[in-house]
Parts: structure tokens; sequence; C-alpha cells
């Protein structure tokens, strides 16, 4: 299980359209979508900011700040 994951949540379109869903990180503040279909899958790029430094590294300050004050 990758850190921080209850921070993700995924977001899908209510429309008669087949939009692929796009994702939102509410730790990093980061919406995460693609702009057409010839671009990767939106689930991809979620796991690799998933995967990121810069995510480990919010997850983990916050998870300090929590268990310290």
């Amino acid at each position: 299980m990758s850190a921080g994951v209850e921070y993700f949540i995924e977001i899908q379109q209510n429309t008669l359209k087949k939009m692929q869903p796009h994702f939102s990180c509410l730790l990093c503040d980061s919406t995460i979508k693609t702009k057409s279909k010839g671009d990767a899958v939106a689930v991809d790029i979620a796991r690799g900011h998933l995967k990121s430094s810069a995510h480990k590294l919010k997850y983990l300050v916050s998870s300090s700040l929590r268990s310290c004050c």
C-alpha cells in the first residue's frame, strides 16, 4: 500500500460522454487528469504521484505533525 492513499479521491463525471475519471490529492493540493485520449491513463499518473518523493515527504511531515501535537 502506498503512503498517503487516504488523501486521494476519484472524481467521476456524471455525463453521457465516456470521460475518464480524474483524481485529486488533498495532501498535495493537486489534480490529476488527462487532456485527451492519447495521453496516459489517469490511474497510471495517479499511481506515479503516490510513489513520488514529494508526496511521500508531505505525508511524512503531516503524520509527524499529527503525532506530536
